[in-house]
Order: structure tokens, then sequence, then C-alpha cells
């Protein structure tokens, strides 16, 4: 009786750290969206953040982002206020923005 007690024991075992192993792998993660993104015009400043160097025109650039990042924060509350930004959902609006005057394919984040 205790053999199988203990084979019981050691096969439940064996299951938990199988499915704690699977877990992580498992879990869902968010869909990316891609966001055609308008970006005012920066001005850089140097380290001390007082003279300014030199500036970044404005642009239009595609970002990356989380589907929820796209939805709740980023089209719809945008920090530059433009309401220009748009969720790219169709091949047609990748080309409208890549089509945008001063699209820029990669812009450096300073």
């Amino acid at each position: 009786m205790k053999t199988i007690y203990t084979i019981s024991a050691i096969a439940m075992f064996a299951v938990i750290l199988g499915m704690s192993a699977l877990a992580p792998a498992m879990a869902a993660k968010a869909p990316k969206v891609d966001i055609c993104h308008f970006a005012e015009e920066e001005i850089i400043f140097d380290v001390d953040g007082t003279t300014p160097i030199g500036t970044i025109d404005a642009h239009w650039k595609i970002l990356n982002v989380s589907q929820n990042g796209a939805d709740n924060g980023h089209v719809d509350n945008h920090g530059d206020d433009t309401g220009l930004d748009f969720i790219i959902s169709t091949d047609d609006l990748e080309t409208e923005c890549r089509e945008k005057p001063n699209f820029q394919e990669n812009v450096d984040d300073v």
C-alpha cells in the first residue's frame, strides 16, 4: 500500500512540475499593432538640459506597440494632442502612412 502512495506522490509531483514549466510558455501576450504616428518638431538640448543644440523636424513614422497601448493610450490620449495618429489595420493604411510628407523609416529617439 505504501508503494502505491509513493508512486502516486511521485506522479503528482511530476505533473505539477511539468505544468509549472509550461505555464509561462502558455501565457497570452498582447498582440502588437502598428500606428502611424505624427511627431511634432522636437528641440534637442545639451546634457544639462538648458542649451538647445539642434532640432528634429516634424515627421511621420510607424510605431509598433501592444494592442492595449494603442487603443487605451496612444491614439486616443496622445501626448502631443495632434489627433492625427491612427492604427494601421490594412496595407492601404500603411501605404497612406508611408506617403505622408516627411515620413521617416527610422528616427533616433533622443
